[in-house]
């Protein structure tokens, strides 16, 4: 994605000058490239797109790593820590799932407790 930036720059300004939005999510930037890509796509967006717009950054294995390395804290622990919110995106599951299973990246089973895990997708 990093190679592309600045096309994805200009379509991101577009399409968010056209939609308006109250917030927008982008990957927490974890040191992964394409999330560091969304990031620095992100800050570099005109100042018009991006006047009042709220942006959540999501985690997304740290849940997974922080729970599963520090055994005294839960899933429902870690939602309760300072600055971590929750959202349901149950209206909006089967638009996710279905776009998540156009990368193989996101699908491939590469463990085999990944099975249960990844059942909805592809």
């Amino acid at each position: 994605m990093s190679e592309h930036i600045s096309e994805c720059r200009k379509e991101i300004d577009a399409l968010i000058l056209r939609l308006q939005p109250d917030e927008i999510f982008i990957p927490f930037s974890d040191g992964h490239p394409d999330h560091n890509a969304a990031n620095d796509i992100f800050n570099s967006l005109s100042e018009k797109s991006v006047l009042g717009l709220k942006v959540r950054e999501y985690l997304t294995w740290a849940i997974q790593k922080y729970t599963s390395s520090n055994a005294s804290c839960s899933r429902d622990e870690f939602s309760k820590l300072p600055g971590v919110k929750q959202y349901d995106i149950s209206g909006v599951l089967p638009k996710k799932i279905e776009a998540i299973g156009q990368y193989k990246s996101q699908t491939t089973e590469y463990w085999p407790s990944q099975k249960e895990k990844r059942s909805g997708f592809g």
